[in-house]
């Protein structure tokens, strides 16, 4: 059988049509922002240069025209390590691999800045896991960005740029659980699906401007042989190939990643690669950390302000990096460095699990006994001038009504003056006429001026034996 794979023994994703235009699609976006130094993303499947390894040429076509790159190459094993290093702009840390065998390997590279002011802000604390908090470096951020609550996770996205080109974009997608422990369970929960539905309700909601958020650095690196995991969901080893080809050995999956003010930087080297300054530099940054860890935060940081942020990411949290809409990396950060696997499972308590996480509102500010008293007395007094508005203008326009009839009285009234004084002045016994001071006023109205007076003040001495009763 002079063939790799036959038509029957293809993967399923090259036989569906509707995967493989999604592929399609999403290879030739990221081709195009290919850029050296900048971004870099690559699938290969390396077979010895010994004929009697064979693959297929209708196996060579597909895979070519859905990923939109050569997938399959001959190489010595000896030259692997070299050819790898040609497709990135970081060192490959690969041992050699073995002869006779096909290996398969993908990466993915990112040179980013961020959209924004950023600066370090130092030493923070970051709670490791429910039980367990520990201080890091943070950096701080002021930028757009989108949040979301969904269900497990409360999504940020912060926006970053890579290239001279308006489309190389792309964005730092952050899920943090509801509660600190929460986040293993989280994880599990996180499907496809899930994840389509969070990102379709994100890219719909609105950008918040200038918004300031902490950040934590972080980096990290990891290489992993998802051949294995294949295997263990069911994929036969030696992926339907005859009995004249070699099995299929490998498939490496390696990435680094680093976040800082900086950006994202893919370009992180291994032990053997890091130059004697950035070495001694980390072992410096992991004894401050040892320190603060132990010995707490220093006393003159407790003397500076409080600063306000519009979101803190001090605490474990899932991170996504998307490049178009494409996700590039993903992975978990519980801290640097990480606390044991038992320690990260330890979930917080049962009552603060079953809290709803609800909208929190401003609360009003609680009153005292005496100020309850002198709202009420307020009000009463407010009544009452209301009630004596009423009775004024009740008054002026009984006068009003009454005025033309007054008149009629007055002018009687004058005539007979004019005849008692021209009778005074001839007789000089009569009495003189008295003041106007004199004149007694209406009983009636004194009645009412004294009700009114009574009314306002009762509040106010009922306070005072209320206020003297108690203190």
């Amino acid at each position: 059988m002079d063939g790799f794979l036959s038509q029957h023994h293809l993967p399923d994703f090259l036989e569906n049509s509707s995967i493989q235009h999604e592929i399609r699609e999403m290879s030739q976006k990221l081709t195009e922002l290919r850029s050296s130094h900048l971004f870099y993303c690559f699938v290969r499947f390396l077979v010895d240069e010994e004929r009697t390894t064979t693959v297929s040429k209708e196996l060579m076509i597909r895979s070519n025209d859905v990923a939109t790159q050569q997938v399959f190459a001959s190489i010595r094993p000896s030259r692997v390590v070299k050819y790898l290093n040609t497709l990135t702009f970081s060192p490959v840390s690969f041992t050699r691999p073995p002869l006779l065998t096909t290996n398969g390997y993908g990466s993915a590279g990112l040179n980013a800045t961020w959209v924004g002011q950023t600066r370090k802000a130092g030493l923070h604390r970051f709670a490791c896991t429910y039980h367990k908090k520990k201080f890091e470096m943070f950096f701080e951020i002021r930028t757009t960005y989108r949040t979301v609550k969904m269900e497990n996770f409360e999504v940020f996205e912060i926006p970053f740029r890579f290239g001279p080109s308006q489309e190389a974009f792309g964005s730092l997608l952050i899920l943090r659980p509801h509660f600190i422990g929460h986040l293993p369970y989280a994880n599990r929960q996180l499907t496809a699906e899930a994840l389509s539905k969070m990102l379709d309700e994100l890219y719909q909601s609105t950008w918040i401007h200038n918004g300031k958020m902490l950040i934590p650095q972080f980096s990290t690196s990891s290489c992993h042989d998802l051949w294995k995991n294949l295997m263990r969901h069911g994929v036969q080893p030696d992926l339907g190939q005859s009995h004249k080809a070699p099995p299929m050995a490998s498939l490496w999956h390696w990435a680094s990643l680093s976040v800082g003010s900086d950006g994202i930087r893919g370009d992180v080297v291994g032990e053997k690669g890091k130059n004697k300054k950035n070495k001694k530099e980390g072992e410096k940054t992991q004894r401050d950390l040892m320190q603060t860890f132990h010995n707490g935060l220093a006393p003159e940081g407790l003397l500076e302000k409080h600063k306000a942020y519009s979101a803190r990411i001090d605490s474990p949290f899932t991170y996504l990096v998307m490049v178009q809409g494409i996700p590039i990396f993903t992975g978990s950060y519980f801290g640097s460095p990480p606390p044991k696997s038992q320690e990260i499972f330890v979930n917080a308590p049962e009552r603060i699990r079953r809290r709803r996480t609800a909208i929190v509102q401003k609360r009003k500010g609680k009153e005292t006994r005496k100020q309850k008293l002198l709202r009420k007395i307020r009000k009463s007094e407010e009544r009452e001038k209301e009630k004596d508005r009423k009775r004024a203008k009740k008054s002026r326009n009984s006068k009003r009504s009454a005025s033309p009839t007054t008149s009629e009285a007055t002018t009687s009234a004058a005539t007979t003056t004019t005849t008692t004084t021209s009778s005074s002045k001839s007789s000089p016994l009569s009495p003189l006429s008295p003041k106007v001071s004199d004149i007694p006023k209406p009983v009636e109205q004194v009645e009412e001026k004294k009700e009114e007076k009574s009314k306002s003040s009762g509040w106010r001495r009922l306070a005072n034996r209320i206020f003297k009763r108690k203190h």
